[in-house]
């Protein structure tokens, strides 16, 4: 493998830096269309109201702000959607569907990320992030409140 001279490595930097994602070393997040699929696509298709199972539990501790160390208790879920239930949107349960929507949203986003950075190659990371996005349980679970979207985000992070 031949060496590069320094002024080739002076144009591969000056590049790196003018490129057209790239504006004063900060990635341009709007050159970066799939960001706003997932958003649009949960927020589409989520619950306008109580869903199925043990949502109602997760709803009143997100109103009631209930932070305990019981073992079936989701602290970082409440604590968020505690924060989205300030918000002056309709119901408390649209607001708590709303959380799984944001945060199954990010995830998909980051997964996104993360496959592109990867594999170089935005294709890829977005017929990949698609694939999550449209699976039975990370759609499920980012369109009504539950706690695996949020777990699902510390897994992508």
């Amino acid at each position: 493998m031949a060496a590069m001279s320094d002024s080739e490595s002076r144009d591969i930097g000056a590049h790196a830096q003018t490129s057209p994602a790239r504006i004063a070393g900060q990635t341009v997040w709007w050159r970066h269309p799939f960001i706003l699929i997932p958003w649009v696509f949960y927020y589409a298709t989520s619950a306008p109201t109580i869903g199925l199972g043990d949502t109602a539990m997760l709803i009143d501790g997100i109103q009631t702000l209930h932070i305990s160390t019981h073992c079936n208790s989701h602290n970082v879920t409440v604590l968020i959607g505690w924060l989205l239930s300030l918000l002056p949107f309709e119901s408390i349960a649209f607001k708590a569907n709303l959380l799984s929507v944001v945060v199954g949203s990010s995830t998909v986003v980051a997964f996104y990320f993360l496959i592109r950075a990867m594999f170089c190659n935005a294709w890829v990371g977005a017929i990949t992030a698609s694939c999550l996005m449209v699976s039975h349980s990370m759609w499920w679970h980012s369109t009504l409140t539950e706690v695996y979207a949020v777990n699902a985000a510390f897994v992508v992070a």
